[in-house]
């Protein structure tokens, strides 16, 4: 006797528990079926991070390599020739060679920072795609 009730426990034990398995995959379902905008929503937010993530990158790689740029003129920008007038008076001046490489490195600066304003001033794929672009090339000559 006691064995059929255990026996008759255990079915309806079985049974709740696989009604609520049930239940549960039934709500999941239904969750799932109108949570379409919640998914296209969630997709969105994705693709956005990872633009937003992009787009903060190469502004901050813009920032450091100015930063690096400008260190190197401050080097630069002292005068490698001292000449020496009739009167004995010091001059001092920058070799054709020093000349070059300062104003060089001044335009590549320039260009960084119009990139860099435009694209976040204009905010759009072009812009970045410039700025992208003027990155690669200003590490790839500097």
């Amino acid at each position: 006797m006691v064995l059929e009730l255990l026996k008759i426990k255990k079915i309806t034990i079985k049974t709740k528990i696989s009604m609520k398995t049930t239940d549960i995959k039934t709500k999941i379902a239904e969750r799932i079926s109108s949570a379409s905008e919640e998914v296209s929503n969630s997709v969105i937010s994705e693709f956005a991070s990872i633009e937003i993530k992009r787009r903060t990158d190469l502004v901050s790689e813009s920032v450091r390599l100015v930063q690096r740029m400008e260190s190197k003129l401050g080097l630069l920008e002292v005068c490698d020739l001292v000449t020496y007038n009739k009167e004995g008076e010091k001059k001092e001046e920058y070799s054709e060679n020093r000349y070059n490489s300062i104003k060089e490195l001044k335009e590549k600066i320039a260009k960084l920072y119009d990139a860099s304003d435009n694209a976040l001033k204009d905010n759009n794929e072009e812009v970045f795609g410039v700025l992208e672009k003027t990155i690669k090339e200003t590490c790839f000559n500097y």
